[in-house]
């Protein structure tokens, strides 16, 4: 605890609000989630070829958020 106490004090990194932008990509990305939950149980009713394309298209829209997020975190850290 006191280890905990003494590196807060000398190094004090102050959480920020999220920023609109980013609390709007959060809430898509739980949309995501859920269509993604929903369509893996119609897979499961209904078979997974009838539903390669929207699959297809979901993956494609959270790998592309996940790599903005990770290019915008290399960014930072090279600061």
């Amino acid at each position: 605890m006191a280890e905990y106490i003494r590196d807060s004090t000398l190094n004090p990194d102050v959480a920020q609000k999220p920023l609109e932008a980013v609390t709007k990509d959060y809430r898509m990305l739980v949309g995501m989630a859920n269509n993604l939950n929903q369509l893996t149980k119609m897979a499961h009713q209904e078979g997974i070829i009838y539903l390669y394309v929207p699959l297809n298209s979901l993956l494609g829209d959270i790998s592309h958020i996940v790599r903005e997020y990770k290019q915008d975190a290399d960014k930072k850290r090279k600061r």
